[in-house]
């Protein structure tokens, strides 16, 4: 685990508050923080606690500054927190009586990277300390899909989302070789520059086969895949064979039909006595 590194500096101001002492904490980062999870930035103050007891949180970001936490005048005060951190902030107030500034972060987004600085004003002391924060995104499991199917034609999309860096995206056979997509792959960024990624695949499918979706974050190099059988169709017998062998069966029903009562009719007139061998009576 990476243990965090700061620098600590003492400046004693002169002019008219002598007695005012400065003390500068240097830049403080730990590993990356999950997106969605929780951190507390921690800062801390001398006791006990004057009556102008002052806390600021700022966060930097690409050369803007926002508001992140205040207190003052012994309660927190919001009115003036940057949108992007409504609800999502918190001091422990009874920590405050204790020394302690440290501000918990909630639900962590792509954009609450950068630097923040903890500003704390406490009697005759003015103390800040920088933390550098940053944030992993890790891109889920790919899924696969089928999107349509026109005969032996199959389309398939693989879909991805999660991260906040661009990615690799191949398709590849059963075999590991490698399929040419419709179009290079397509990704979309949300409020928050969450990713997501999709590609979409047409195969000819003339066996049972398995397509491959092949998902590469950057910089992470473990390789993510996920894969969709893609049975063939059965071939069907052509239609006019089909009408052949029913009209072949029904033929043979009739003409067995007709022979049965043919038979039946000779049968009876076999039983008649034969008029023309019998002699007139007188």
């Amino acid at each position: 685990m990476m243990l965090p590194h700061f620098t600590v500096h003492f400046f004693l101001l002169s002019g008219p508050s002598p007695h005012i002492l400065f003390l500068c904490i240097g830049s403080t980062s730990f590993p990356p923080v999950p997106v969605g999870n929780n951190t507390t930035l921690q800062c801390s103050f001398p006791v006990p606690i004057g009556n102008d007891l002052r806390i600021h949180w700022h966060h930097y970001l690409n050369g803007r500054r926002a508001i992140v936490h205040s207190y003052y005048n012994g309660t927190e005060q919001l009115k003036d927190q940057d949108e992007a951190f409504h609800g999502r902030t918190k001091l422990s107030l009874p920590g405050i009586q204790q020394g302690d500034a440290s501000l918990t972060l909630t639900d962590l987004r792509p954009s609450d990277r950068g630097d923040y600085k903890c500003i704390v004003v406490n009697g005759g002391y003015f103390r800040t300390s920088n933390i550098s924060l940053q944030v992993s995104a890790p891109y889920d499991q790919p899924q696969v899909r089928i999107l349509s199917r026109i005969g032996e034609n199959v389309t398939v999309e693989c879909s991805s989302k999660g991260g906040m860096s661009e990615v690799r995206m191949v398709w590849r056979d059963e075999m590991g070789n490698t399929l040419e997509a419709l179009e290079a792959p397509v990704v979309v960024r949300d409020q928050w520059e969450i990713c997501e990624v999709r590609s979409k695949l047409t195969v000819t499918v003339k066996r049972d086969i398995a397509v491959c979706c092949c998902l590469t974050p950057e910089p992470q190099a473990e390789e993510m895949k996920a894969c969709e059988s893609i049975a063939a169709i059965q071939k069907q017998e052509v239609p006019s064979l089909l009408y052949l062998k029913i009209v072949i069966v029904i033929s043979t029903f009739i003409l067995l039909g007709v022979g049965a009562f043919w038979a039946v009719v000779r049968r009876q007139r076999s039983l008649q006595p034969d008029e023309a061998t019998e002699a007139p009576r007188s």
